[in-house]
């Protein structure tokens, strides 16, 4: 089974007035639309089938456009007449990404956001509800898992928003026939630059441990680095009375001093995997290493 869909990609500005465009800001913006369509592809229809986003044809005249073939196939067609979730066509594919104008899609949510903060978001079984203060908007909740998608909203900074930022080129449009262009505006552009991913918390353990200090900080803002026999970090000192002591000179260090403390170790994830933090959060005892030998004797 396949199905098929076309529309066409317009980016237009003077910059453009003789129809050519730099390959090297066309070919990575057609990448990266090619990769939003199929990452939209694979989370909407749980890989169930492939997305093909092909060039077929000519340039539009009045601008740069380039018409785009969407080719989508199943191996698991048999399968449907047995209660296997429905697929969402190629069409459907286009109108999550918000193609034409007539469905809030994702195009329209990332304009209605427009970087501001969203304060609540309440999920249903199809539809989330999205609020910005007293603003509220409801949307398939496929186009709001596609909004946190990071790969996704890389792809359309990639698509949208870079080109835009070039001198001269003013909007980029997508377009299908017999319906209302979806355009995107250059003071738009910066709607669609991704998000920072947040860094997601996995555990916060707090611990006494010995830790050696290899390098020492003497800024109230600077991390100290120590290592802990197996492997080295930095981690800044949040005991108040340990740093006054540290800035009045009344505490001196030598190499390889130990420091036994309350350790916080914060393990998180992100979009490059796990990152780890540490915090001295009391400084116990301080010692220093090898200056007194401890004799092992019996006693009477």
């Amino acid at each position: 089974m396949s199905q098929t869909a076309e529309f066409t990609i317009r980016y237009d500005g003077p910059a453009l007035d003789t129809h050519t465009m730099d390959i090297r800001e066309l070919a990575p913006a057609l990448l990266a639309l090619s990769d939003a369509m199929e990452a939209i592809n694979a989370l909407v229809n749980s890989q169930q089938t492939k997305l093909y986003v092909k060039v077929k044809g000519g340039f539009k005249s009045g601008s740069f456009g380039v018409d785009l073939h969407l080719a989508q196939e199943s191996a698991l067609a048999i399968l449907y007449f047995f209660g296997s979730p429905p697929i969402a066509g190629a069409a459907t594919i286009l109108q999550f990404l918000g193609v034409p104008l007539g469905s809030f899609g994702l195009i329209q949510l990332v304009l209605w956001v427009k970087n501001r903060r969203i304060t609540n978001v309440i999920e249903m079984n199809e539809t989330t509800t999205l609020f910005i203060g007293d603003e509220t908007q409801i949307v398939a909740k496929n186009v709001f898992t596609l909004f946190c998608n990071v790969p996704v909203r890389k792809a359309m900074e990639a698509f949208i928003a870079k080109p835009l930022s070039q001198d001269g080129i003013d909007s980029v449009a997508f377009v299908m026939a017999q319906s209302t262009p979806t355009i995107i505006s250059k003071q738009d552009a910066s709607a669609f630059i991704a998000p920072l991913p947040q860094d997601q918390l996995l555990s916060d353990i707090e611990t006494e441990a010995a830790l050696q200090i290899i390098s020492v900080s003497f800024q109230e803002s600077n991390k100290w680095r120590f290592s802990d026999g197996a492997s080295t970090f930095y981690a800044p000192i949040l005991d108040t009375e340990f740093m006054a002591r540290v800035q009045s000179n009344k505490t001196n260090f030598a190499k390889d001093d130990i420091l036994m403390v309350v350790l916080r170790k914060r393990q998180f994830e992100n979009t490059e995997g796990l990152k780890t933090e540490y915090e001295v959060l009391a400084v116990k005892e301080h010692r220093r290493l090898g200056q007194q030998l401890k004799l092992n004797y019996d006693t009477p």
